[in-house]
């Protein structure tokens, strides 16, 4: 073999070489990645509709909210869920945030091949909770929409009340200061049933914050209209007296459920999407 043949087998050998390495450290990054996203754990409890107690700790599941305790819906939201994974072993997928204020665990969360975070929401357990750019925010939003459209589960039973309020006005980005125009923040909403006595009504966002409805009596064609901030309540004005805005500017859903925990209204606006 001359020179110029020793050199070109030598460079190809060299190329070929650095081809596969580049292949091989490749292949263990990608390895890596999968091994920082995901993680598999055991189920030991489940806490609530959307918490669950595992081996490495608590696991709020990402993009959906399920009713709190004393809330509607809450026993037979939590029930499912621990029929579901109690004493199963599931895969948790990450997003964007590992982990939320109180130290929990954010997670998509993966049963052989079904997304259970996604389930909760199709069936009729737990609503969405887009607070981000979730992965399968999309798909969490398409759920609820189904779920609210088939009557699922028992967030979703309509009340016979269902279709008598309808929104007139939605102000959840008033002009100036969000945090100084609480009560330029509202919602009002018309009655276009015979009277309606109200006692005990849910009224929701997605991240659950809530205002009960007391004795109200709406006519036909009457009015009232809820603010976000602090006053004294009217005929037609409620105030949520929320130190913080309410309605998320780039998207939010308004829930209203009467004393039997039956659908009113659902009033969904979204900026994002």
């Amino acid at each position: 073999m001359n020179l110029g043949r020793f050199v070109r087998f030598f460079q190809l050998q060299r190329n070929t070489f650095l081809f596969y390495k580049i292949i091989f450290l490749s292949l263990i990054l990608i390895f890596l990645s999968y091994c920082l996203e995901k993680q598999q754990v055991y189920v030991l409890k489940v806490i609530d509709g959307d918490t669950i107690l595992t081996n490495i700790g608590k696991v709020r599941l990402l993009g959906i909210n399920a009713p709190e305790r004393y809330q509607p819906c809450y026993e037979e939201s939590k029930d499912y869920l621990k029929n579901i994974l109690e004493n199963k072993n599931v895969t948790l997928e990450f997003d964007k945030y590992k982990r939320d204020r109180f130290g929990r665990y954010l997670a998509w969360v993966w049963l052989n091949n079904t997304l259970i975070n996604l389930l909760l929401v199709k069936e009729g357990y737990a609503k969405s909770y887009i607070y981000g750019y979730e992965k399968y925010a999309r798909d969490i939003i398409k759920a609820e929409i189904y779920a609210y459209k088939n009557s699922k589960g028992c967030l979703w039973k309509k009340s016979k009340y269902f279709g008598c309020l309808e929104v007139l006005r939605f102000e959840w980005n008033p002009e100036g200061d969000d945090e100084k125009n609480l009560n330029k923040e509202i919602v009002e909403l018309i009655n276009t049933c015979d009277k309606i006595y109200i006692k005990n009504w849910y009224v929701f966002d997605e991240a659950n914050n809530v205002l009960i409805l007391n004795d109200i009596i709406l006519n036909r064609g009457d009015k009232i209209i809820i603010h976000s901030g602090c006053g004294i309540n009217d005929k037609q004005n409620i105030y949520w007296c929320s130190n913080v805005p309410i309605w998320n500017n780039n998207g939010d859903t308004l829930y209203i459920y009467d004393s039997d925990g039956n659908l009113v209204l659902r009033y969904s606006y979204r900026n994002v999407f």
